[in-house]
């Protein structure tokens, strides 16, 4: 018999900002909720998360956030509050 790892499988289950728009150098509030769907529990990790103007999201779009995820057991979810606020014409990666 072999054995089958018990995985987890992250995903992000909501994701909100306010204000909906803005304007350069404006602060906007983005909560997003990483829920583990997989039977394994998730270990501490780093996401990224990219904001874009329009409804397309491509990699050439510089990182709007950056967190690190505690461990996340099976069927649970974690809220993070990411705050940004940029100056005009920054290109934070």
């Amino acid at each position: 018999m072999t054995a089958v790892a018990s995985l987890p499988d992250l995903v992000i289950s909501s994701i909100t900002a306010s204000p909906t728009s803005g304007n350069p150098g404006d602060s906007i509030s983005v909560t997003v909720v990483v829920h583990n769907n997989g039977p394994g529990q998730c270990r501490g990790k780093y996401h990224a998360i990219r904001l874009a103007a329009s409804t397309t999201i491509a990699t050439t779009i510089r990182y709007s956030d950056t967190f690190t995820a505690s461990a996340l057991p099976s069927g649970q979810s974690q809220t993070y509050h990411p705050v940004r606020n940029d100056s005009p014409g920054s290109n934070r990666r």
